[in-house]
């Protein structure tokens, strides 16, 4: 039994010292991302092998003001609206903001940044994908914001929250040990354990800034797997070589809540606590002279069909839409439901995923973003 016992804390002390080093989440490029986000010039890219920390990186565009200013437009939501660039807005200065898997705790976080700062007066597009709202689809990656969702919940939310918020780093410690990131540091160590001089080595790659045109197409063709990008103004873009072949997208627009993806299957309610706390939000950006734009965005159609056929997914949307007509009113903005494609007359082929669009439909949404805004100035 003794053998045994420490046969598995030995297993686990390594497990967890591998994923660690490896970092395949990006969670310990915070410091780096912070001080390149802030250097970062418009014909330069953000570059990594691995997902580094988006959050840290729209912290020190808003906090860093050399780095380009505040914005006109700021954009926070998911990967969902993250591919709109500044080629939209030729006249406004625009900072995408978007973060992967973003929670009202990211959104409190940011509006503390915000209260702290010099930008205030700026129209604040949220993205409302539905997992925002579902109880399910969990994330702790906002805490690398931890220091700020803390101040912010010590002068405008609440002091238990405050004090469970500490309880992310244990979370982060059984994330270090669980199968899935155990799996995703061995793909990682598997593409990467040769770099040309040394053979034997693992390579491990550094975020850095990359000149725009040749320079990322040379990292592009060389790349093993595909690499995240982000502008200066935001935007994420991939190699094109890794992108999905029709067949796949059709694939995964159709088998969108067989797969339960973003936990649709389990999603009972709009959760009323979000909600709350989204008003709160709300009330203290308009405070500072923000103008609110709330947006859903655009499913594939074959995506969006599915979801609209199913008697309880549909009904829960359609309370959600409700509810973030009446928060957007209360709060002197606007609602886009661009949920249903068809809306900005995007087709199947305008898409990248089950629900992410393309450059193209973008343009799209942008334009029937701002059409409803400039209706009501």
């Amino acid at each position: 039994m003794k053998i045994f016992l420490f046969l598995l804390i030995s297993l686990n002390v390594f497990i967890y010292a591998f994923n660690t080093h490896i970092d395949a989440a990006g969670q310990q490029s915070a410091e780096e991302v912070y001080k390149l986000a802030g250097i970062q010039n418009k014909d330069q890219v953000l570059v990594w092998d691995r997902l580094f920390d988006q959050r840290i990186w729209l912290k020190s565009r808003l906090e860093l003001t050399r780095s380009g200013g505040c914005p006109d437009i700021l954009i926070f939501s998911s990967s969902t609206l993250g591919g709109i660039d500044e080629t939209n807005f030729p006249n406004q200065h625009l900072i995408n903001g978007w973060m992967g898997a973003p929670t009202i705790e990211d959104l409190e976080a940011l509006t503390q940044v915000i209260d702290q700062g010099d930008c205030h007066h700026m129209e604040i597009w949220l993205g409302m994908d539905p997992w925002f709202f579902n109880v399910n689809a969990k994330s702790d990656r906002w805490s690398s914001v931890l220091g700020d969702f803390v101040a912010y919940q010590r002068a405008h939310g609440s002091m238990l929250l405050a004090a469970k918020a500490y309880l992310t780093f244990w979370s982060r410690f059984k994330d270090r040990l669980s199968f899935v990131t155990t799996r995703e540091s061995l793909l990682y160590f598997l593409n990467h354990r040769h770099d040309g001089e040394h053979p034997d080595q693992l390579h491990l790659d550094q975020p850095r800034l990359v000149q725009v045109g040749g320079a990322v197409d040379k990292l592009c063709a060389g790349a093993t797997t595909d690499l995240y990008l982000r502008s200066h103004d935001g935007h994420f873009f991939g190699c094109p070589r890794f992108a999905l072949s029709p067949k796949e997208i059709s694939h995964l627009a159709t088998t969108y809540l067989e797969r339960n993806t973003h936990s649709m299957n389990q999603w009972d309610q709009v959760n009323p606590d979000t909600l709350e706390r989204l008003n709160t939000a709300l009330e203290l950006l308009r405070a500072k002279g923000a103008r609110i734009i709330l947006v859903a965005p655009p499913y594939h159609p074959v995506t969006y069909a599915s979801l609209y056929a199913n008697a309880h997914v549909r009904g829960v949307l359609e309370r959600l839409d409700t509810a973030l007509s009446e928060l957007a009113k209360r709060n002197g903005g606007q609602y886009v439901n661009l949920r249903n494609p068809g809306v900005v007359r995007c087709t199947d082929d305008e898409f990248e995923d089950s629900h992410h669009s393309s450059p193209v439909c973008l343009s799209k949404v942008v334009k029937a973003i701002v059409a409803k805004s400039a209706s009501v100035q």
